[in-house]
C-alpha cells in the first residue's frame, strides 16, 4: 500500500517520505506540481533514520528531498501537490505563502513625509520550541525599551501574534535591552501530534525577518527539558489536561477498520462535538459526533441522545504497518478515554498477495493461468482449467455470515438444522435478541464488527494456508502471489480480495464480442442462440462499468493481444505484474484442444467473419460500437 507525508515545503525545497509498503526495498517516484502545472518527476530515496525495520520500510530510504531550480518566485502565493507516479495517489499537498519584499529605498530628496521609514534593526532569538510551545526574546537595538511583537507561523500559516515583554534577566544584566522586559512564551493551543513534524516560523511583526533559531522542524515527541536563563521552562506532558475536562468522551470499539465512540462538552450539552482521528501522527480525518446513543444519557446529564461516532477506515488499516491510532477532542487536543490504541503489525508483507482474473468466460482466462502457473513468483492451484477459486468461496461464505438477519427467508432460530446443506443468514442478529445485552450498541458492535472482522481472519488465514501449502509442493520458494479466476464478473471477490489482502493485482480480460458469442455458441450447444447473446451483451456492459470505475490496481488486456504475443502489450502486462510473464509457445497449445473451441489459438481470433451472418454482424456493430471504441475493435464489414 502507498503510503507518504510531506514534512516541509518553502520556496526552496520540499522534505517529506513516500514509500509502498508492498515493495519496502523499492524507491518511488512522486510528482511535484507547483500551482497545478508538472514542475518534476523526484525520486523518494533519502535516508530516513526514522522509517528503518519497525515501519516493515526496510532501510528507511524513502525520503524525499527536491529542490527548486529556480526557486518558487517569493512574491505570489504557491500550492504544492506531490502525488505517487505510479498511481497519482496524493501524498501531500502544501500552501506557500509569498514572502513580502520590502520596499526599494528612496533618495532623501525623493522621499516625502507619507513615505514609510527605513527598516529598523531587530534583535532576537527563539531559545526553546518544542511541540507544546515556544519561548525567546526580541527587542529593537534602536530603541531598547520598546515592546517588539513576534509572528508565529506553523507550516506556513500564521496562529499568533504575540508581544515580547516578559521580564529577561539576562537581558536586563548586559544593559544593552533598557528593563530586559522583551521576553516571550507561547503555549501551543493544539500541541504537535505525536509521530508528526510541523515546520515552526518565529519572525519579527514589523520587519517578518525571522529571529535567529526562529525558523524550525520540531516533532511531536517532546524534547527532553533543558533549563535557558531566565526563562520559566514550559511545563511539558504527553497529554497535558485541567483537573476536570469540559470535554468527556470515550472510545468504544477500535480496530484497523473502524472506531466507535461517543464525545460530549460539559458546558454545552445540547451540541456535538468534534472528534480528530489520527494514525501515526497524521491527520485522518475530523469525526462530528452526533449518532444517537440512547446509552449514555443514562450514563449522564446530556441534553439529548445525538453524541455519538462511527468513523471507517477506508481503505482498512494495513495490517503490515506498526500503528499508533489516537482520538482527540478537536477544541482541547485531549485524548478521549480509550482513545489511543496500538495495533502491532502482524506479517502480512510475508503474505502471498492475490493475482485476480476477471473475465466473462470464454475470454482465455485458462491460458492466461497456465502462463501465470509458469512464473516461479505465481502460486496457481495447478489442476486444469484452473476454477479453483477460494477468493469466490469465502466471498459468498463471509457476506452469509455477517448479513442481517431475515427471519422470514433465511435461517429462523426454530429451523437451524436446515436442510443439512446449507447455512443462511445469523438469526441472532435480529431486533428480537437485541435485549441479550443491556446496551443495544454492544450488540450491534458484536454482529456489525467482531463477527465481521473475525471470519475475516480466519477466511484470510484459510486461503493463505492452501496457497501456503501449494507452494511447498510447487518449490516456489521465492513465490510473491497466487493467481485465481474470479467468478467471471462477479463484484463481490474483487471487493473481497481488496478488503482482505489490500493491494490485489486484478488482471481485465476483454475479447472481441463477436468471437466471443462464436465461442459460447460452440462451448454451451444446448443453450438457446437468444440467451448467449443476451449474456454477450450484458458482459459487455459489465466490463464498461469496469472500466469506467477502473482503479491502479487494475490493468485491461485483451485476449488477441496475448494469442497474437504483442510484444508492446505483454511487457505492458510484465510491468504491471513486476515479473516477466512466460511466453513460451508451446503453453498456446498444451491444453488448448481440450478446453478451446478452435482448431488453434490463432485461429480463434477473428472467427466471427466466417461464422457469423451479416445480420448478425451488423446487429453487434449496432449495440457494440461503444464497447468497440473503448477496447479498440473495428467495426464489422462494410464499415
Amino acid at each position: 500500500m502507498l503510503f507518504g507525508h510531506i514534512d516541509l515545503v518553502d520556496h526552496w525545497v520540499i522534505r517529506g517520505w513516500a514509500a509502498d509498503t508492498d515493495r519496502p526495498s523499492v524507491s518511488m517516484e512522486v510528482a511535484i506540481f507547483g500551482n497545478g502545472r508538472l514542475i518534476g518527476i523526484h525520486l523518494a530515496d533519502q535516508p530516513r533514520d526514522d522509517m528503518k525495520d519497525a515501519t516493515g520500510l526496510g532501510s528507511g530510504n524513502h525520503g524525499i528531498l527536491f529542490a527548486f531550480d529556480p526557486p518558487l518566485p517569493e512574491g505570489q502565493d504557491h500550492e504544492i501537490v506531490v502525488r505517487f507516479v505510479e498511481s497519482g495517489k496524493l501524498v501531500g499537498q502544501w500552501r506557500v505563502p509569498q514572502i513580502q519584499q520590502p520596499a526599494a529605498a528612496q533618495p532623501e530628496e525623493e522621499r516625502g513625509k507619507d513615505d514609510a521609514p527605513p527598516s529598523r534593526p531587530f534583535v532576537g532569538s527563539v531559545d526553546r520550541c518544542d511541540a507544546h510551545g515556544i519561548a525567546g526574546w526580541a527587542a529593537c537595538e534602536g530603541a531598547p525599551d520598546e515592546v517588539v511583537s513576534v509572528v508565529i507561523l506553523i507550516d506556513g500559516h500564521e496562529i499568533a501574534r504575540v508581544a515580547c515583554d516578559e521580564p529577561r534577566e539576562d537581558l536586563a544584566a548586559s544593559g544593552q535591552y533598557g528593563n530586559g522586559a522583551h521576553g516571550f512564551e507561547y503555549r501551543l493551543e493544539v500541541p504537535v501530534p505525536v509521530g508528526t513534524t510541523s515546520h515552526i516560523d518565529v519572525r519579527f511583526a514589523e520587519s517578518e525577518v525571522a529571529l535567529e533559531g526562529g525558523d524550525q522542524l520540531i516533532s511531536g515527541i517532546a524534547n527532553d527539558a533543558q533549563e535557558v536563563p531566565g526563562i520559566a521552562l514550559l511545563e511539558v506532558a504527553a497529554d497535558p489536561a485541567p483537573p476536570l475536562s469540559r470535554f468527556v468522551g470515550h472510545v468504544d470499539v477500535a480496530s484497523r477498520k473502524e472506531l466507535i465512540g461517543w464525545a460530549a462538552d460539559r458546558e454545552r450539552p445540547d451540541l456535538p462535538v468534534t472528534v480528530v482521528v489520527f494514525v501515526n501522527g497524521q491527520r485522518m480525518a475530523a469525526v462530528q459526533c452526533e449518532a444517537v446513543r440512547p446509552d449514555i444519557v443514562t450514563a449522564g446529564k446530556w441534553a439529548s441522545e445525538g453524541h455519538g461516532f462511527r468513523f471507517r477506515f477506508d481503505p482498512p488499516l494495513p495490517e503490515g504497518l506498526d500503528l499508533q491510532v489516537w482520538v482527540r477532542f478537536l477544541d482541547s487536543a485531549e485524548v478521549l478515554a480509550n482513545g489511543r490504541k496500538s495495533f502491532a503489525a502482524t506479517n502480512s508483507l510475508e503474505l502471498l498477495r492475490p493475482i485476480l482474473v476477471t473475465a466473462p468466460g470464454r475470454s482465455g482466462t485458462t491460458m492466461l493461468m497456465e502462463r501465470l502457473g509458469q512464473c516461479p513468483e505465481v502460486i496457481v492451484a495447478n489442476c486444469h482449467p484452473y476454477e479453483v477459486r477460494m477468493l469466490s468461496y469465502y466471498a459468498a461464505a463471509h457476506r452469509v455470515l455477517t448479513m442481517a438477519a431475515d427471519l422470514k427467508r433465511s435461517t429462523h432460530p426454530d429451523r437451524l438444522e436446515g436442510d443439512g446443506f446449507f447455512v443462511g443468514f445469523n438469526p441472532f442478529s435480529a431486533e428480537d435478541y437485541e435485549a441479550a445485552f443491556e446496551m443495544k450498541s454492544r450488540h450491534d458492535e458484536f454482529f456489525s464488527s467482531f463477527i465481521p472482522d473475525e471470519t475475516f481472519r480466519a477466511f484470510r488465514r484459510i486461503i493463505t494456508e492452501y496457497y501456503t501449502r501449494n507452494q511447498d509442493e510447487q518449490r516456489k520458494e521465492h513465490a510473491r502471489f497466487f493467481a485465481e479466476k474470479n467468478n467471471n464478473l462477479d463484484v463481490l471477490p474483487r471487493q473481497f480480495a481488496r478488503a482482505m489482502f489490500g493491494p490485489t493485482k486484478e488482471i481485465v480480460l476483454v475479447r472481441d464480442p463477436r468471437d466471443l458469442y462464436c465461442s459460447r455458441m460452440s462451448y454451451f450447444k444446448n443453450v438457446p442462440e437468444r440467451t448467449l447473446l443476451q449474456q454477450v451483451r450484458w458482459a459487455c456492459t459489465q466490463l464498461r462499468k469496469i472500466h469506467e470505475a477502473a482503479t491502479p490496481d487494475m490493468i485491461f488486456v485483451r485476449y488477441e493481444d496475448i494469442i497474437q504475443r504483442n510484444g508492446a502489450e505483454l511487457m505492458r502486462l510484465s510491468g504491471f505484474l513486476g515479473f516477466e510473464l512466460k511466453m513460451d509457445s508451446t503453453l498456446d497449445d498444451t491444453k488448448f484442444t481440450v478446453h478451446g473451441t478452435s482448431v488453434s489459438p490463432a485461429s480463434s481470433v477473428g472467427r466471427w467473419r466466417t461464422q457469423l451472418s451479416d445480420a448478425e454482424i451488423a446487429m453487434f456493430d449496432e449495440s457494440g460500437s461503444e464497447f468497440f471504441q473503448i477496447f479498440g475493435y473495428e467495426m464489422g464489414k462494410g464499415q
